[in-house]
């Protein structure tokens, strides 16, 4: 059986919506293992990906300097930390590799 998740849309009239999703199994082992990297409960990672699916179709995303910088914080984070050594010279990643 599928779990179903509730979530609390804000809409821009400032009233809630409530949804709810049938989730395959996949898609909520993967939503639930984001959420705990994130240290956010299961709702908020699903809002904020909703949210984020309908900011791409604006051509600039609109919200104060403080706002921007959380959202690169968010996506630097979310991305996993090498460990050994990456040259990232302009050298190596123009590098002219003809014999």
């Amino acid at each position: 059986m599928q779990k179903r998740f509730l979530s609390q849309i804000e809409t821009a009239y400032n009233s809630d919506m409530s949804i709810t999703l049938d989730i395959s199994p996949e898609l909520q082992a993967q939503l639930a293992a984001e959420a705990s990297r994130r240290n956010q409960r299961v709702e908020d990672v699903a809002l904020s990906a909703i949210a984020d699916l309908f900011s791409l179709n604006t051509d600039v995303k609109k919200g104060s300097a403080e706002q921007w910088r959380r959202d690169l914080d968010e996506w630097i984070a979310s991305h996993r930390p090498v460990s050994h050594f990456v040259d990232d010279s302009r050298e190596s990643i123009y590098a002219d590799d003809r014999p």
